[in-house]
């Protein structure tokens, strides 16, 4: 079900900020377009831990939503990072991205993530819900399978399943209408071990798009190719990273002309310090992120390109630097006004199990208002 609005509405999660010491880089893996709706925002859910041999150790449990990341002091055992990206413009078509990577470094209990469900609560849209339900082989963390619900005002819109290879790459994937229908298909294919396209076709099996993926030495994705149905490119997502593994530009070019950016800076230790986001190839605002006297997360303010302060909004932590609470209002001038406010709750190994984001836009006389609530059930292995 899709409804077009009169204002388009773009929900954007901006908030990267770090908390912790250490930093796992998820690595990508791009999935299909599965017609879920109304979202721009990352999670990841990343532990990194010792052999449960040693007397004491560490967790490093990040939570990502724009990024976002927490750290506990745990029983060690292995690690884990999964990841989920989704884009919305002003209709109910949207890109997933999903990656489950777990790699034992010794032995004690495992968490892999079990089940998302996202309900938005749109003023101007109807009620969705989106439910993803991840399938693995015996014993592993590394998703075999995936299934996707959607449902719009309480009525089942989409149903989708994705089958990946041994190593989380794209193989295949369906997606059904309400009653059971074929509405679409997709193809992946891996060279090397690693996802370099996938192609998307219609309920005929007419080819209507692709999507072509450059990788570097380490698996990361270093561009993005998007071709119609002819072969033409339409657009280019190109990233970049550190020495350490942190991205620091994503950009994106349409026939060759850069129309929009974003530069990540990291202070020295390693935790991002600003982020500058460009319109085209004009710098638009810049957000800095402030930390307290122990390094955890205390402010976030938003700056226009003449360093006008836009907004400030605080950050609270608890006593082990897990991110309970951002606000982040901004002033665009003119009577346009944002807030995006969050609240996040974690389970006892500081995964995030809840995430709550409420945006309010008033913008040309029009109040938008979404709220988005996340939750996420792990199990253990």
């Amino acid at each position: 079900m899709k409804k077009t609005i009169a204002a388009i509405y773009v929900f954007s999660l901006i908030i990267l900020v770090s908390a912790c010491s250490r930093h796992v880089s998820p690595a990508a893996v791009t999935e299909p377009d599965i017609n879920t709706p109304v979202l721009t925002a990352v999670l990841t859910a990343a532990s990194t831990e010792t052999p449960a041999v040693v007397p004491t150790g560490s967790i490093t449990a990040t939570s990502t939503l724009g990024t976002v990341t927490v750290i506990s002091t745990n029983t060690p055992s292995n690690t884990f990072t999964h990841t989920y990206t989704q884009t919305y413009t002003s209709t109910s078509v949207s890109t997933a991205t999903f990656t489950a990577v777990a790699t034992a470094t010794g032995t004690g209990t495992n968490y892999r993530v079990k089940s998302y469900t996202f309900i938005i609560d749109d003023s101007m849209l109807e009620l969705r819900r989106i439910e993803y339900d991840f399938i693995y082989a015996a014993g592993g963390a590394i998703q075999t399978g995936l299934t996707v619900a959607t449902y719009a005002d309480g009525l089942l819109d989409t149903t989708g399943n994705i089958i990946f290879d041994d190593k989380g790459n794209t193989i295949s994937g369906i997606v059904n209408d309400s009653t059971g229908a074929l509405k679409s298909s997709f193809t992946g294919i891996v060279m090397s071990d690693k996802l370099t396209e996938i192609q998307y076709y219609d309920k005929d099996g007419i080819l209507e798009k692709r999507e072509v993926y450059q990788n570097d030495s380490m698996g990361r994705k270093t561009r993005i190719d998007y071709y119609d149905e002819n072969g033409v490119l339409m657009q280019s997502d190109v990233f970049e990273y550190n020495a350490a593994g942190q991205k620091t530009r994503d950009a994106s070019y349409q026939g060759g002309i850069q129309k929009g950016a974003t530069e990540y800076f990291y202070n020295a230790a390693g935790k991002l310090a600003r982020n500058n986001t460009y319109m085209g190839s004009t710098l638009s605002t810049y957000t800095v992120y402030y930390f307290d006297a122990l390094g955890f997360n205390s402010g976030i303010e938003v700056f226009s390109a003449a360093d006008v302060p836009m907004g400030y909004g605080p950050v609270t932590c608890d006593s082990r630097g897990n991110i309970l609470s951002v606000i982040i209002p901004k002033d665009y001038g003119s009577g346009d006004t944002s807030t995006e406010s969050m609240v996040y709750a974690y389970n006892e190994a500081d995964l995030p199990t809840y995430i709550k984001v409420t945006m309010e836009n008033s913008f040309m006389g029009i109040v938008m208002t979404t709220v988005t609530e996340g939750t996420i059930e792990y199990e253990m292995y």
